[in-house]
């Protein structure tokens, strides 16, 4: 039930979020977008939510479409996540977020772009494959078929 993956579990004493976050990615990739975004803000809810917690609730509410908690996520970690790799991620996401309903895009997709290449040399495949995504999205977006296809 909803409830029983909604609370925070004590391990060792301690209040951990493990496993509503485990849960709420879970919901998402089954298909439970409603479930997915309660688990996050239940994780992100609890003593012990870490920006990574908080990252998780940004990118499940923009994946479900709930764009202002979103975007407000995404603010509070740009400027208070203690891991410069969190506040660039929350970072980009505001500039997703902003180009998507009046930013310029071009120069959006070379930041995009831009992000990979660094992602690249720091072998975080990951990330790059995510900034290379979101460059693809805006390119093609933006009518420009040749560079979605190399971006992606």
């Amino acid at each position: 039930s909803r409830r029983r993956h909604t609370r925070y579990i004590s391990v060792t004493g301690v209040q951990t979020c493990a496993l509503p976050i485990f849960a709420s990615r879970v919901a998402f990739r089954s298909g439970r977008p409603a479930d997915a975004l309660a688990l996050a803000r239940a994780a992100a809810g609890t003593p012990d939510a870490t920006d990574a917690v908080r990252l998780n609730l940004m990118s499940i509410a923009f994946s479900t479409g709930d764009f202002d908690t979103a975007a407000s996520v995404a603010m509070e970690l740009a400027e208070t996540a203690t891991d410069p790799a969190i506040r660039e991620i929350a970072q980009l996401q505001q500039l997703l977020l902003s180009s998507s309903l009046d930013g310029p895009l071009e120069p959006a997709a070379q930041t995009f772009l831009a992000v990979a290449a660094s992602r690249r040399k720091e072998g975080h495949r990951h990330y790059e494959g995510i900034a290379l995504v979101n460059a693809a999205v805006i390119f093609r977006a933006i009518g420009s078929t040749s560079q979605a296809r190399t971006a992606a």
